[in-house]
């Protein structure tokens, strides 16, 4: 595949892959965008984006690009959660 419509079908692969992503890791359950407290929550979309990147980045393989959107998201979001809980241990600490 060459051109701009290699590039579109990764995408739409690597976002559908997120998307599998999200509904495999929560047991079928897909959380929408919303606003709370003046806050955007994106829900699945995260995931979806993520994948998406993901597989554009990765290989010119649709399988590939596919089945890296499905994996990369648990690693960058444990990643996250890693640096989220370092930051939040040392704003306890005072550090």
């Amino acid at each position: 595949m060459e051109g701009i419509y290699a590039y579109l079908i990764f995408a739409a692969a690597g976002f559908l892959g997120g998307i599998i992503h999200t509904i495999v890791r929560s047991k079928g359950v897909l959380t929408l965008p919303k606003v709370e407290d003046g806050k955007l929550y994106l829900g699945f979309l995260v995931s979806g984006v993520i994948g998406m990147l993901t597989a554009i980045a990765v290989d010119g393989h649709l399988l590939t690009a596919f089945f890296a959107a499905v994996a990369v998201p648990d690693v960058t979001e444990g990643t996250i959660r890693k640096t989220q809980a370092r930051i939040n241990g040392r704003e306890k600490d005072g550090k």
